[in-house]
């Protein structure tokens, strides 16, 4: 796996999320709600902290984390030189699984609790998955041995980009 740019043509993309995106812009307005109601009270009290203030105070970095976890999503696509997976916002980059680094590619369901405790970029022993809410998986093995898990929801549009360039 190596990290790089744009390079190969895209022949597939899939971009899954935690969350609706209207739950998204619901914590996003929740937030600014939060803020301005903080920023109010400070003003009207002069400064002084309240409990309510405090309420405030420990509620907003709450809510920062979420509203950056909901912005969370996974960005799988197949190009002609390879596997490109990024999540941002933890990614600034496509990671890059090159065809030629490929023994074995397939699709099959998958079970994110099972097998690695959970949702996001997680790290096993000689494998590691890109895993949002999703019951079927792209598993790469490499000739290493090391195993990438992606997941995805388009199970049948994968398989047939996958036929389409014979991995």
């Amino acid at each position: 796996m190596k990290e790089t740019g744009e390079e190969g043509t895209t022949l597939f993309e899939e971009v899954q999320q935690f969350t609706r995106p209207s739950v998204s812009r619901f914590f996003k307005a929740l937030t600014g709600i939060v803020f301005l109601a903080l920023l109010v009270s400070l003003i009207i009290q002069k400064g002084r902290f309240t409990d309510y203030n405090k309420l405030l105070i420990v509620l907003l970095p709450i809510l920062l984390v979420l509203n950056i976890i909901f912005a969370s999503r996974l960005v799988t696509q197949i190009r002609t030189d390879g596997l490109y997976v990024r999540f941002p916002p933890w990614q600034s980059r496509f990671s890059v699984y090159d065809w030629i680094d490929i023994a074995e590619i397939q699709v099959r369901e998958y079970q994110p609790m099972r097998e690695f405790m959970g949702w996001g970029i997680r790290y096993g022993i000689r494998k590691m998955g890109y895993i949002v809410a999703a019951s079927f998986c792209i598993e790469i093995v490499l000739k290493n041995g090391y195993t990438v898990i992606v997941t995805t929801q388009r199970v049948e549009e994968v398989n047939e980009v996958l036929k389409r360039i014979e991995i």
